[in-house]
């Protein structure tokens, strides 16, 4: 945490996937000025589909995020209906099976970055040292920081370097 502008409260989240994402988008809705720094030159689609489970959902709702993710998904549950390639069936839904959404992981990607102002978004930026806002070194970052790497520390803001 670095004390910024106005006594606003600001933060570096490390990482533009979709938990730094959904974390940055979370620190904005409650007040904080955020940046993103993601090592890749550019955020390019990556991935596969993936299942958002129940809390995930209400998680991005609390976001204000569910519609826009639900635009993308599909409806579906966590055990459904299966069959094989003859047409036959191997398993039919039950009455427990629980509501998910289907979704590819780069339209999941693309909703949070847009909540989030292009500016607050920086890549081809490596943190490779620092401390945490309990004084503890960032996780997996180097001791000492070549100069055209970034370095932060929670009383000054960061030196993001391209």
């Amino acid at each position: 945490m670095i004390s910024g502008r106005n006594g606003t409260r600001s933060a570096v989240v490390i990482g533009a996937g979709i938990g730094g994402l959904t974390a940055a988008v979370a620190l904005r809705r409650i007040g904080w000025e955020v940046t993103v720094v993601e090592r890749a030159p550019v955020i390019s689609e990556v991935g596969a589909g993936l299942t958002l489970w129940p809390n995930a959902i209400r998680a991005l709702g609390v976001l204000g995020l569910e519609s826009a993710v639900a635009v993308h998904a599909i409806p579906t549950v966590s055990r459904g209906n299966i069959r094989q390639p003859d047409g036959r069936w191997l398993r039919h839904g039950r009455a427990d099976d629980v509501g998910v959404l289907a979704i590819h992981r780069a339209q999941l990607h693309e909703v949070l970055r847009g909540a989030l102002p292009e500016r607050s978004v920086r890549t081809g930026a490596e943190v490779v040292g620092g401390t945490t806002g309990t004084g503890g070194p960032v996780p997996n970052s180097s001791p000492e920081p070549p100069d055209s790497r970034t370095h932060a520390t929670p009383t000054t803001a960061p030196s993001l370097m391209p």
